[in-house]
């Protein structure tokens, strides 16, 4: 997970980018100023921890996990998954968080498909996490919010490979079937 990227997006509309970095065996964190995101033990078992001590609400948290040879493991059924990845677990709070205000609305988005090297993808490997607090920021002081997010480590860099999104392969197959088109005119002139 070592090079992963977070990005906290603040209700003052600035935000922050930090890199995850190990802090012990089996944990690590990404820091910024007056906050963090860190997780130690197995993804499957342990939470991640969210903190918030500076002076500005977080409205939006961006995880790259791909920059760390590194992808989110989604639930996808109870029959299989991707070749050589356990079976995953979707984006969960874990942690009651309340604050003075009420309950934090969460939407948590997994986005960016990808696939190991040789194996087609099956729909429960994701390269990026946002996550995002629709009614209102995660504010500063509030309690800490853990959630469980899984994940897959690779051991070869190069082992993600993200898959194209429809659109890109419906812009990829007109422009294929112009060029053959443009190749069949000239030839029939």
């Amino acid at each position: 997970m070592v090079g992963m990227e977070v990005v906290a997006y603040f209700d003052d509309s600035s935000s922050e980018s930090a890199t995850w970095a190990a802090t012990g065996v089996d944990s690590g964190a990404a820091s910024g100023t007056g906050w963090s995101l860190s997780e130690a033990g197995d993804t499957w078992d342990s939470n991640w921890t969210l903190s918030n001590s500076s002076t500005k609400g977080i409205a939006s948290l961006r995880i790259d996990a791909g920059l760390g040879d590194t992808a989110f493991d989604t639930y996808f059924n109870d029959l299989f998954g991707t070749t050589n990845s356990a079976r995953g677990k979707d984006f969960a709070v874990t942690g009651g968080l309340v604050q003075a205000y009420g309950e934090l609305d969460i939407l948590a988005t997994y986005k960016d498909l990808v696939a190991l090297t040789g194996n087609p993808p099956v729909g429960d490997l994701y390269r990026r996490l946002k996550i995002d607090f629709t009614n209102s920021a995660f504010a500063s002081g509030s309690s800490n919010l853990t959630f469980v997010a899984d994940t897959d480590n690779f051991e070869f860099a190069g082992d993600l490979q993200v898959v194209p999104e429809p659109s890109t392969l419906l812009v990829w197959s007109l422009l294929a079937s112009l060029g053959i088109g443009c190749g069949a005119y000239r030839r029939k002139r």
